[in-house]
């Protein structure tokens, strides 16, 4: 399920804080994990990559967000106009494509 976000801030590559729309005026805060994104630090591509997410997403009103729920924290794939924002960031090479150890 889709919901409406307000990203208010950019952590860093793969981590940034939403206002969450629940629906019926309810909204909350939270810290949210880009799905599928890497937070290696030795991307070399590191701070265009999160001036891209910056310059994309913060105070936009047509984002929205899926959440999967992880054992620690929220999972977030990240939508404007439509468009996958995760699969940007890989597809441009601004990111690396997180590969879960077995």
């Amino acid at each position: 399920m889709k919901y409406e976000a307000l990203i208010k801030r950019i952590r860093n590559i793969n981590t940034v804080d939403a206002e969450i729309s629940l629906g019926f005026g309810v909204k909350v805060n939270a810290v949210l994990i880009l799905k599928d994104i890497s937070s290696l630090k030795t991307n070399h591509k590191m701070e265009e990559a999160v001036k891209y997410l910056r310059d994309k997403l913060v105070g936009k009103e047509e984002v929205e967000i899926d959440i999967k729920l992880a054992k620690e924290h929220s999972l977030a794939i990240v939508y404007l106009d439509g468009k996958n924002v995760n699969e940007e960031l890989i597809n441009k090479g601004l990111a690396n494509k997180f590969i879960k150890k077995e």
